[in-house]
């Protein structure tokens, strides 16, 4: 039964009741932070943290262990990010303190659970799935909780769409309608490559990308296509094209009709442009497969690689004494994301098993480090 919290109802992450001071009040459940000689420090469901004399509480269960909160989290889902983001948010932010860092981690833990459920649902669905919108949205949604914002992103990018459609009919040949999506985003709104930050994360992130107008490739390439394909424009993107990637766009039968769109460099060629570009990067051979369409979860593939050779490269800076372990949690996320669409053939490829490896890696150096810096003090 329920005991007075003046034993070992007092560990650091238990359940207490804080009753009321008033007779006949209503008390309220809080978990304990830490305790000193008369007092105890609480944080309460409204994220306020309260001190509460020992009289006052009751001990309603013990600390949870780290293993058994990540267990309860994956069982809630999604439901569980809202939470987390409110705690975080809710806790100070002018001295970072242990149950602020503890809120973080679960969060981050929360949304990778969440993220893996939505490629799960979107790969199921096909007829989302190559809505390329929809992958970067997961993306955008897993790597800032509360500030990619799925409506914004989609009525901004019928907004651009509708900009382009404005001056050019959709009956037009499709090198005309081609000339006026790269006039209205390149021109008219002003996107374009970040060259000066290029391994930004942020380039990544659709939301971003165009809040920003700024972005790397791949991402540029997808705010493309998802603009020319409202205007019927048939193209996609050549994942397997080496270095930078592509657009290309069906002008014809054959890969010599076509045009060839480079978002980052703002620019449109024919084949024998696509040549001279790839040579002017240092590809002097070409192969066809490159410019070959594949499905869209090679797109996101991609969209995650970047991403991860990014947080690997940030994760390796780390030391034990450092209290932002965001590098390393974005990086084991991300190998989640990427395991989890790489289906079929690429299921037991060298790329999952690297995956594999190095989100272990990543676990292991998380727990070391929380243990190492992660203890509730009062």
């Amino acid at each position: 039964g329920e005991g007075r919290a003046q034993g070992n109802g007092l560990g650091r992450g238990s359940v207490v009741e804080v009753r009321s001071e008033s007779p006949g009040g209503e008390g309220v459940q809080g978990v304990v932070l830490g305790s000193g000689a008369t007092e105890v420090a609480v944080l309460l469901p409204s994220m306020r943290q309260v001190r509460a004399a020992r009289e006052r509480l009751v001990a309603c269960g013990e600390a949870l262990p780290r293993a058994e909160i990540e267990r309860r989290l994956a069982a809630l889902g999604p439901d569980a990010v809202d939470q987390l983001a409110r705690l975080w948010a809710g806790t100070s932010v002018s001295a970072p303190s242990p149950v602020r860092h503890a809120a973080r981690s679960f969060l981050k833990l929360a949304t990778e659970r969440w993220a893996v459920q939505q490629w799960q649902q979107l790969m199921r669905d096909a007829d989302r799935v190559d809505l390329l919108e929809e992958g970067g949205l997961v993306v955008s949604q897993w790597a800032e909780p509360g500030s990619a914002h799925a409506k914004d992103v989609r009525a901004f990018l019928a907004e651009i769409a509708d900009a382009a459609a404005a001056s050019i009919s959709l009956n037009a040949p499709v090198k005309d309608r081609v000339a006026v999506v790269s006039k209205v985003l390149f021109d008219d709104y002003g996107f374009s490559g970040n060259v000066d930050n290029y391994y930004d994360a942020r380039n990544s992130f659709l939301h971003s990308v165009l809040q920003r107008r700024r972005g790397i490739p791949i991402s540029l390439s997808i705010v493309w296509t998802v603009v020319a394909r409202r205007l019927h424009i048939p193209c996609f993107l050549c994942t397997d094209m080496p270095a930078h990637i592509l657009i290309r766009v069906r002008c014809g039968e054959t890969l010599r009709d076509d045009l060839y769109v480079d978002a980052f460099g703002r620019k449109v060629m024919d084949f024998d442009g696509l040549r001279a570009f790839l040579r002017g990067i240092g590809i002097g051979q070409f192969a066809e497969e490159w410019t070959e369409q594949r499905p869209a979860t090679f797109v996101y593939l991609r969209l995650l690689r970047n991403l991860k050779n990014i947080f690997q490269e940030e994760a390796s800076t780390l030391t034990l004494d450092m209290m932002d372990l965001s590098p390393l949690e974005n990086l084991a996320a991300t190998c989640s994301q990427m395991l989890t669409l790489a289906r079929g053939d690429l299921a037991n490829s060298r790329e999952s098993q690297m995956l594999t490896v190095v989100r272990e890696q990543a676990n292991v150096a998380l727990a070391t480090h929380r243990s190492k810096n992660f203890t509730l003090t009062e």
